[in-house]
């Protein structure tokens, strides 16, 4: 559904996946694997408070 209907309506998708003592899931690692090569998609990995900042940075820098 995100490949085939979104993606090719909207300018930038972007996904931060925040670490997690539990286990971070794999909707990033997914997406990655799937979408990777797709230019109005941007994933960022937040280990911690600190790298919250970069991911925005990272967000805001690939829209048009």
């Amino acid at each position: 559904m995100l490949r085939n209907h979104l993606l090719p309506k909207i300018n930038l998708f972007c996904y931060g996946q925040v670490r997690s003592l539990y286990g971070s899931g794999r909707f990033a690692h997914d997406l990655e694997e799937y979408l990777g090569g797709a230019e109005n998609l941007v994933i960022s990995e937040i280990a911690d408070r600190d790298d919250i900042y970069d991911s925005i940075k990272d967000f805001l820098g690939k829209g048009k």
